[in-house]
């Protein structure tokens, strides 16, 4: 995705991590971009109405922001990274719904966190 920095959505997140003394130094906007953009690639949306359609204000946006986030972990799953960048990136991608008044969830999928593979 393109000139992702034109999206209200993204300036607002943008904006939001700056970190500051007490916070953590956040990743380069650059980087940030890059691993939202290659998100925004995989669940075929621009990050404008990623937002629009995932707020609990709209008919069916908590289903939508879950099947979103969802998508978030199967997508860092099928990248072969260490464990600490893949949760690096989905807090950064977290990051982007929390920024825009979106709500999330750190465990709601049953099916994506299997504490026993075997069963």
């Amino acid at each position: 995705m393109e000139n992702l920095e034109s999206y209200a959505t993204v300036q607002k997140w943008l904006a939001a991590n700056r970190g500051g003394p007490l916070l953590p130094r956040p990743e380069s906007p650059e980087h940030r971009l890059a691993v939202l953009g290659a998100y925004l690639d995989h669940v075929g949306v621009d990050p404008d109405k990623l937002i629009s359609v995932s707020t609990d204000l709209v008919e069916g946006g908590t289903a939508t922001r879950n099947g979103y986030l969802k998508q978030l972990k199967v997508w860092l799953a099928g990248q072969n990274l260490p464990e600490g960048e893949r949760t690096r990136r989905e807090n950064l991608i977290r990051g982007f719904f929390i920024a825009n008044a979106i709500k999330v969830m750190t465990k709601p999928y049953s099916d994506v966190y299997k504490r026993n593979p075997a069963r």
